[in-house]
């Protein structure tokens, strides 16, 4: 389930991240982040802390509900 989590987040991450017209450097730099790790949390290679998660989430102006949800669009 872990795994299953971490992918379903890192896909939407990436999907709101292009959505936005955000490259994954300048969405890193705004996280606080490595685009390296960014990378690997939008292939569901690495999780992320809280603190990585909510900077994310508001970077991105979407609901942590929304990330967490189970269901991806396609």
């Amino acid at each position: 389930m872990e795994k299953e989590l971490k992918t379903n987040i890192g896909k939407r991450v990436n999907k709101k991240r292009v959505e936005l017209g955000l490259s994954r450097e300048h969405l890193a730099d705004m996280s606080g982040i490595t685009s390296r790790f960014l990378f690997d949390i939008e292939i569901g290679k690495k999780g992320m802390s809280i603190e990585t998660f909510i900077k994310i989430k508001e970077t991105l102006g979407c609901s942590a509900d929304w990330l967490l949800d189970k269901e991806i669009e396609n």
